[in-house]
């Protein structure tokens, strides 16, 4: 195209010639804080409307130009550093798609776009770009709903669906109107983004581990892994031998103490780099599309942009992991005394080697968060609000407030990796719980009792936290129905971010064994879709390994 970008698209043809310019030239700049598409239905429906009212374009040619589109996107690719890419498994750029959503004055916003943009997806199967339906439980129109709910089933792992209300809260604390919030979207795996490209920035700067957290309490500020950076040596801070705490409400301060120097840890890392960024490395595709930038006579990077976001400091995963060890010790050392705190130390510092009958003890004698407990859900609540809180604590170096967040793909995995053992049973190296959802298995009281948990969390806080739900028995019209009122539901109850799988466990297991079978086989990971194959075997056996949930 000898027009696009430099002037004005005239026709759809032309304005999506030119988005898909935009977007590769932004990743030829740098992978950049997740580049997303936006609201892809909105800014492109004057064009397509205009196109089929002059007859100039079919809604059939319109939909093969998305899926021509889709092919491009899946042409740009990251190219990370080995510790990088632990926590992004199979992750192409977080391109993201939103569609659905509101209007500045809180109406429904779809369109034919948003349905066609659907059928695309289902018609060439790609990674890239990542669905988002932007849905609110009574606005968002039923059909568009069931059409999300029919692609899930096909097991594509698409769409994920993210609440129009929830997302509105994040963008007015970022610095958004409310009818600014309305409007907002979602780019990569779960971040919050507004209209008219005020904003630079990103929450991922350090990642806050709580399974880290656990391991400085019992050893007094050391990490245990052997053979790892800073092994036995002291990372967090000497909170006392926890043999000597009377109280679990002492282990627990302890806890909090530990989460609170990680986050500073954190923040002043990821403060340096940004600096260092900001001097260095200036953005200059970035700015000439970031408002103010010319103006201020700044990058993006560097006090040109509005508002700024990040960077912050990210759960990797492990809420389940850290709500899960906190019950079982007080539950089974302080309030049972079934086993002893030194009791405990010794079995989690020998991996449990020899101390399977007191890790089956963990296991299965104490509550687990993911059953609507609220002896364990309560922890879990409050581990989350008070990491909420410190984080924002932090100012930028840019301005603004640190935000917190859980969106940082597959960190549970790589965080997990660096992970000694913990008390909720778990061995060293073992992935913690994914993202915000339930340990693997341990949420046994099914699909209601494991939402309701979740949510118990106040999603609301985060700028982030994607959820996992994988269900089996989506095989008729009426159930594709029960998607949809679980989604209504969800996001009734406070609900951010949830995503689905709906994919036969056999159709895995046989991929894994045999992989030149199933090169287009898709997964929902984290955030994000990947294709399964080309995922490591430990996050293969953890999709495999997830809790079958049935509606």
């Amino acid at each position: 195209m000898n027009r696009v970008p430099y002037y004005s698209a005239r026709s759809f043809r032309e304005a999506i010639q030119s988005v898909w310019f935009i977007q590769m030239i932004m990743h030829m700049e740098g992978p950049g804080p997740s580049y997303t598409i936006g609201r892809f239905d909105q800014y492109m429906y004057p064009y397509y409307k205009a196109d089929v009212q002059e007859g100039k374009l079919t809604p059939e040619e319109a939909q093969e130009l998305i899926e021509l589109f889709f092919l491009k996107i899946s042409s740009n690719l990251w190219l990370c550093d080995a510790v990088t890419a632990q926590c992004v498994v199979g992750l192409f750029p977080g391109q993201t798609i939103d569609i659905g959503g509101l209007n500045s004055d809180g109406k429904d916003a779809s369109n034919e776009l948003s349905y066609l943009v659907l059928e695309a997806c289902k018609a060439v199967r790609t990674v890239q770009p990542d669905i988002v339906l932007l849905c609110h439980p009574r606005e968002t129109p039923y059909e568009l709903k069931l059409k999300a709910a029919e692609l899930s089933a096909l097991g594509l792992g698409m769409p994920k669906f993210i609440s129009t209300e929830t997302l509105k809260t994040q963008l007015m604390e970022a610095g958004y109107t409310r009818e600014e919030a309305r409007i907002g979207f979602v780019r990569g795996c779960t971040g919050h983004y507004g209209p008219g490209c005020k904003e630079y920035g990103h929450p991922v700067g350090a990642k806050f581990n709580p399974g880290i957290v656990l391991e400085t309490t019992l050893f007094n500020g050391r990490k245990r892994m052997p053979g790892q950076n800073a092994s036995g040596e002291i990372i967090g801070v000497e909170t006392g031998d926890p043999r000597q705490f009377k109280t679990f409400d002492e282990f627990l301060a302890a806890v909090k103490t530990q989460i609170a120097q990680q986050i500073r840890d954190g923040h002043i890392a990821a403060f340096y780099a940004e600096k260092v960024k900001m001097q260095y490395l200036p953005l200059l595709i970035q700015s000439l599309f970031t408002e103010s930038c010319i103006d201020r006579g700044l990058w993006a990077n560097a006090g040109g942009a509005e508002i700024y976001v990040g960077p912050s400091m990210v759960i990797t995963g492990g809420i389940a992991t850290i709500a899960d060890s906190l019950a079982a010790i007080k539950k089974l050392v302080y309030e049972e005394k079934k086993i002893s705190m030194d009791e405990l130390i010794k079995a989690i510092d020998a991996n449990f080697e020899g101390y399977e009958e007191l890790r089956q003890m963990l296991i299965n004698d104490a509550p687990k968060y993911g059953n609507d407990d609220d002896y364990v859900d309560d922890l879990a609540k409050e581990i989350w609000e008070f990491y909420c809180a410190e984080v924002r604590k932090y100012k930028l170096p840019l301005g603004g407030r640190s935000i917190p967040s859980c969106c940082v793909a597959t960190g549970y995995y790589s965080a997990g990796l660096h992970t000694w053992a913990t008390p909720d049973g778990r061995k060293a190296g073992e992935i913690l719980s994914n993202h915000i959802g339930p340990t693997d298995n341990r949420d046994v009281s099914g699909l209601m009792s494991h939402i309701k948990s979740v949510v118990k969390l106040g999603l609301d806080t985060g700028f982030g936290a994607i959820h996992n739900v994988y269900l089996t028995n989506i095989n008729s019209q009426e159930q594709l129905h029960d998607i949809v009122n679980l989604m209504d539901m969800y996001f009734e109850l406070g609900g951010h971010h949830i995503q689905i799988n709906c994919q036969n466990k056999e159709v895995f297991i046989d991929a894994q064994k045999h992989p030149e079978n199933y090169p287009t086989l898709m997964v929902r990971v984290a955030g994000y879709v990947a294709y399964f194959i080309e995922l490591p075997k430990i996050v293969q056996d953890e999709i495999i390994n997830r809790t079958p949930l049935t509606l």
